[in-house]
């Protein structure tokens, strides 16, 4: 059972409850139901109707949808930006208005190269390499891309 859909549940119910005696607790109650039910979509399986202690819940429902849409938007960020294992130092192109940056993301065991752009300081792109099986071949690799950057640049 989804911890989080119950305890949403609970807080909805606590809301109901002291909402004629005390309208700021209840308030408060609704606003953590709310906060608990996006969690329970965290630990959801996608594709899989809501936990049936929020469905019938119209507020509980749209909190649930939300905490999956940020769940989807997380997840896609985290593909397009592993973690990193190895950061290398910014570069500059020779007239100031590129910086490259090598970078080694560690994503499932293995090591992927990349190199981070940015122009004129703002914010940085990332792209990666194939991956290798050592961090040492990783990092020689980013430097590669890096290099290669500045002399396509050129």
């Amino acid at each position: 059972m989804n911890r989080y859909a119950l305890n949403a549940r609970c807080a909805l119910a606590m809301a109901r409850v002291v909402a004629p005696f005390n309208p700021a607790d209840a308030d408060a109650f609704e606003r953590q139901a709310i906060e608990l039910a996006g969690d329970a979509a965290w630990l959801h399986e996608a594709g899989e109707p809501p936990p049936k202690l929020i469905e019938n819940e119209g507020l509980l429902l749209a909190a649930f949808a939300a905490g999956q849409r940020q769940g989807d938007e997380h997840a896609a960020f985290m593909e397009a930006n592993p973690p990193l294992a190895w950061l290398g130092s910014w570069t500059s192109s020779l007239d100031g208005r590129w910086e490259t940056r090598p970078c080694v993301a560690e994503v499932q065991g293995q090591y992927q190269p990349g190199l981070l752009t940015s122009f004129r300081g703002g914010d940085s792109a990332s792209r990666y390499g194939t991956p290798t099986a050592t961090l040492a071949e990783a990092i020689k690799s980013a430097r590669a891309l890096a290099l290669d950057w500045h002399r396509g640049y050129c």
